[in-house]
């Protein structure tokens, strides 16, 4: 796994730009909706105002926050077991939290996952940041199902290790995603957290993809503004997560699924959220 060197800080970034609209002029309350709108909390943006206007704390250390969620099993150690199965790190990023996971799954659950989607396999789709609305893009090309453990009851077990490992409650988990590229399928660079977080569940906190199959060429998961590209083999999972506690959202998370140039790509994609999801 490697890196290049990151752009500047998030937290310096809305530093600047919360000291440039006070000297402007711009009311502070005005500023602290601004915050909220790049996905800074109200408690958190309302602290950095402050903190500027006072100088009793450095601004850029009221937003300063771990991205790596504090009871991420690997967050202080290489192995970690679920259930009686073992996992182990292979290479993280601290900020944003990036973690490649090997054997999160077993074959015969990746082989289970493939089975019970191929048959209900449909045109993914993506969410209309404006109307929060499903929609086929060209953007991305591949097909997927969503399952759950009322269809699936054996989906628990294995849903429950997945948030473990993500270190959030299963009230919190959407729904499995299982997708297929064919070759020249591809997901363009995107954020999996929402514009606008939604009534039922919140904000995303992270994602789990896992690869279900080895890829023959192509596939990769591309995180473009960390240069970072990771070629998962069967079983491993790629975390990341794009939220801090101090409630930031940290653009660095944008990433992709690169181009299937030879066979094809079977993945799982967990995402989990800041509040209970009951839809």
């Amino acid at each position: 796994m490697s890196r290049r060197s990151p752009p500047s800080s998030v937290s310096r970034h809305l530093h600047e730009r919360a000291t440039h609209w006070l000297a402007q002029g711009t009311a502070p309350g005005q500023v602290v909706g601004r915050l909220e709108a790049e996905g800074v909390s109200a408690a958190a943006a309302s602290s950095l105002v402050r903190a500027i206007l006072t100088g009793r704390a450095p601004a850029a250390a009221t937003v300063e926050a771990t991205c790596w969620p504090a009871g991420f099993p690997f967050a202080d150690r290489h192995e970690a077991t679920f259930g009686g199965h073992a996992m182990r790190l292979l290479a993280r990023l601290q900020a944003p939290a990036v973690a490649l996971v090997d054997n999160v799954l077993g074959t015969d659950e990746c082989d289970a996952l493939i089975a019970a989607a191929r048959p209900r396999l449909t045109r993914s789709e993506v969410v209309d940041p404006h109307t929060l609305a499903s929609r086929p893009d060209q953007a991305r090309t591949s097909a997927g199902v969503s399952l759950g453990v009322e269809e699936l009851p054996w989906l628990s077990g294995l849903q429950s290790r997945l948030c473990w490992l993500m270190a959030c409650p299963v009230t919190h988990a959407e729904r499995l995603q299982v997708l297929h590229y064919r070759r020249g399928d591809r997901y363009k660079a995107h954020h999996d957290y929402f514009d606008r977080p939604l009534a039922d569940g919140g904000q995303r906190q992270a994602t789990l993809v896992v690869y279900l199959a080895a890829v023959e060429a192509g596939g990769q998961t591309d995180f473009p503004g960390l240069g970072l590209e990771l070629s998962p083999r069967r079983g491993m999972g790629v975390y990341f997560a794009y939220g801090n506690d101090a409630g930031q959202l940290d653009p660095r998370s944008l990433h992709a699924g690169a181009p299937v140039d030879h066979g094809e790509k079977w993945i799982i994609t967990q995402w989990v959220r800041d509040r209970p999801v009951t839809g």
